[in-house]
């Protein structure tokens, strides 16, 4: 889901738990991203840090402005995803 709005934020209904993963800046001319509030940072030698999501229950779920999420449904079925 891309919120491309940088003032509002949109409601979703999840049909069902998920892991999230909402990549985000506070200052989108930074240069720095966040994900899930966190900033990504290269680790030793370049090394790309944990891309860890955070559980989402079903029911409503708020996307905030200016941001992208990604929703990771484990019982979708997706044979790409396989």
């Amino acid at each position: 889901v891309i919120n491309a709005n940088d003032k509002l934020s949109y409601d979703l209904t999840l049909p069902e738990a998920s892991e999230r993963y909402t990549l985000s800046s506070r200052d989108l001319a930074s240069g720095e991203v966040e994900l899930n509030g966190k900033v990504l940072d290269l680790g030793p030698g370049d090394s790309l840090p944990r891309l860890d999501g955070i559980r989402s229950p079903a029911g409503e779920a708020v996307v905030t402005p200016a941001s992208i999420t990604f929703f990771e449904f484990r019982s979708a079925n997706n044979i790409a995803c396989k």
